[in-house]
């Protein structure tokens, strides 16, 4: 059934009070915007570890389940490792009160370093994606980029007792590297671009589309929309901005069509 899935971190003006808010529409009519009309779950944020706090959850769905990634902080507000939840779509569905499903913790990239933002790749249309999900990543390195992919997979749904996160893949690419803060049109404020990492991404016909932020040239912020053929895991990126004009950044990504 067609439905509206978001998710937010919350914190309650305490990281010690963090969780994820994950809600579903019970119809495919979103309103009213409240428990009337929608599933709202709370997932402790502070698992596998009391001691940490989610930011920046990202989300999928594929036919039978949703997925969350997300990077895990210490109390000192330092990185300590990403996760993603795997979480049977039925029950939640449905508003049965307990969510089924597990976390996978302490992933990493292609040397064995702690992976930073791996975004589960969600279903770009309704086709028969699944079981599992595709997993993407890219070089963080504090924040100034890379030359890296880090294509990962959850290898079965949950139900079946056997999924398995593993690292699928490593793929060299164009070294990137996020662009300089972007001037307001009207305004003396600075709009802070962020960094590299992969918050969208989805899957269709064989093709991982993403995004994320990058240097178009001389310090200009822009984006580089990429297509990852899983296959033959060739990437092919698309730069999109006007150096010494306009900056972009903070990209989302949606399938409007069949290709």
């Amino acid at each position: 059934a067609d439905r509206f899935i978001f998710v937010v971190d919350y914190s309650n003006n305490s990281i010690k009070d963090s969780k994820l808010i994950l809600c579903i529409s019970k119809t495919g009519n979103p309103l009213p915007l409240n428990s009337n009309g929608w599933w709202i779950y709370e997932i402790p944020a502070g698992i596998p570890n009391s001691n940490y706090w989610l930011d920046r959850p990202s989300l999928a769905i594929s036919n039978n389940e949703i997925y969350i990634g997300g990077n895990m902080f210490d109390y000192g507000n330092a990185f300590t490792q990403a996760v993603c939840f795997q979480i049977e779509k039925n029950p939640v569905y449905t508003g049965q009160p307990n969510i089924i499903g597990q976390i996978f913790t302490n992933i990493t990239d292609g040397s064995g370093n702690p992976a930073f933002q791996v975004t589960p790749v969600s279903d770009g249309q309704q086709n028969n994606y699944g079981p599992g999900v595709y997993l993407i990543s890219n070089d963080y390195n504090n924040g100034t980029g890379g030359s890296n992919i880090y294509l990962y997979r959850i290898t079965d749904d949950y139900s079946s007792g056997n999924a398995q996160f593993v690292n699928s893949a490593t793929i060299n690419v164009t070294a990137y590297s996020p662009g300089s803060n972007a001037d307001m049109t009207s305004s003396i404020d600075i709009l802070a671009t962020g960094d590299s990492r992969i918050m969208s991404a989805f899957y269709l016909n064989g093709i991982i589309h993403f995004a994320y932020d990058c240097d178009i040239g001389s310090g200009w912020s822009g984006i580089s929309y990429n297509r990852l053929d899983v296959s033959s895991l060739t990437d092919t990126p698309f730069l999109i901005g006007n150096s010494g004009t306009t900056s972009y950044a903070y990209p989302s990504l949606a399938s409007p069509s069949t290709s």
